[in-house]
């Protein structure tokens, strides 16, 4: 799907499914969904894209650039995504967000060329671009580089969380108040 030029698409009710156990893959730097040109895309209750696989390059469920909005709400999920740098959410440019509002992002992983899960962000990876957690949102069970985030990775980018944030490390969860 490409939503481009101050458009917008919502997904209810859907599932998206990458079928990426018969070799399917997603064109490189774009993902499932692609999101450029003030577009708009939101992920609601009953939705789920899942998964996806893309060999390099770019988030293989969701891609936003140029000053797109991802929104993700309660009772929506990203499952079982890979990417070379980015598996379920990728947030590229300065006026670009993913606004996670509620939902999970889980078993996804990044990994490099050769096959190691050694890329960047195993879920969510932004670029000069901003993430904002809040409500239900939940990031758990996703793979990345040992040293870099397998959660949430932001890379010259601004992330911001209302209410609790739960971090794990090791199996083990430590809550953060915000």
């Amino acid at each position: 799907f490409s939503v481009a030029n101050s458009a917008s698409l919502v997904f209810e009710n859907v599932i998206l499914d990458g079928n990426r156990d018969s070799g399917a893959r997603v064109k490189s730097g774009q993902g499932m969904v692609y999101c450029a040109g003030s577009a708009r895309m939101t992920l609601k209750k009953g939705a789920e894209i899942r998964n996806v696989k893309i060999d390099s390059g770019g988030g293989p469920a969701i891609y936003a650039k140029e000053n797109s909005i991802v929104r993700m709400e309660s009772g929506s999920m990203i499952t079982n995504c890979s990417g070379s740098w980015c598996s379920a959410v990728a947030v590229v440019g300065a006026s670009s967000k993913f606004e996670f509002a509620g939902g999970t992002i889980t078993g996804c992983d990044s990994f490099s060329a050769s096959g190691a899960k050694n890329g960047n962000g195993g879920a969510v990876y932004a670029s000069s671009g901003r993430i904002e957690m809040s409500g239900d949102a939940l990031v758990t069970g996703n793979t990345g580089t040992s040293s870099c985030a397998s959660g949430v990775m932001l890379y010259s980018a601004i992330g911001s969380w209302r209410g609790r944030l739960y971090l794990f490390f090791a199996g083990v969860a430590i809550l953060v108040m915000c």
